[in-house]
């Protein structure tokens, strides 16, 4: 079953995939797909017998790092498991407003995260960005954390200088901030 690491909530429609290792000495390796149902299920109707690695993604959750994203398991000829959990999470967060130097919102605004300092593995931050509306509002989430990390925040638009927010520190356990951003 595949499910919201936060609430337990049925994940349908997640990729779940599972790298086997089989043979005579373990030598062959081979991944299996299959998606989620509804209530989170899936089903893979020929596995070998061997070591198996499941894991599961899907839209709007990152890949973690946390052991509950993925399971090892073992079958044996002819053997079905019905008890892989398989828990997905969101990420942590960052979401702010950008002002001019007035204090007024500056909308369609590009705003991206990048890594600052050494705490911060290597993520890809492409991907972490957004575009303010009318209110000057941003909100960049499926930010991977794995234990921790810095990142500050950078905005542009035409007429502005580009400009950078605070440090913004990211923890597994407090995987979510705010923070604003003031165009010159």
């Amino acid at each position: 079953r595949v499910s919201d690491a936060q609430d337990d909530s049925p994940i349908g429609g997640a990729k779940v995939t599972v790298n086997a290792t089989y043979g005579v000495g373990r030598t062959r390796i081979r991944a299996f797909q299959a998606g989620s149902d509804g209530q989170g299920g899936f089903e893979f109707d020929s596995l070998p017998s061997g070591m198996h690695v499941a894991f599961a993604s899907a839209r709007g959750y990152v890949q973690s790092v946390n052991t509950a994203a993925a399971q090892t398991f073992g079958l044996q000829p002819g053997e079905r498991k019905s008890d892989v959990f398989l828990k997905l999470s969101h990420g942590g967060s960052v979401e702010g407003f950008v002002l001019d130097s007035l204090g007024r919102p500056v909308g369609d605004c590009d705003v991206q995260l990048y890594c600052a300092g050494t705490l911060c593995r290597v993520i890809d931050t492409k991907s972490l960005k957004a575009r303010t509306d009318g209110t000057g509002y941003f909100k960049i989430w499926g930010i991977a954390i794995g234990g921790r990390i810095q990142l500050y925040a950078s905005a542009q638009r035409n007429g502005y200088a580009k400009t950078r927010s605070s440090l913004i520190d990211l923890t597994d356990t407090k995987p979510d901030a705010s923070t604003q951003i003031v165009l010159t």
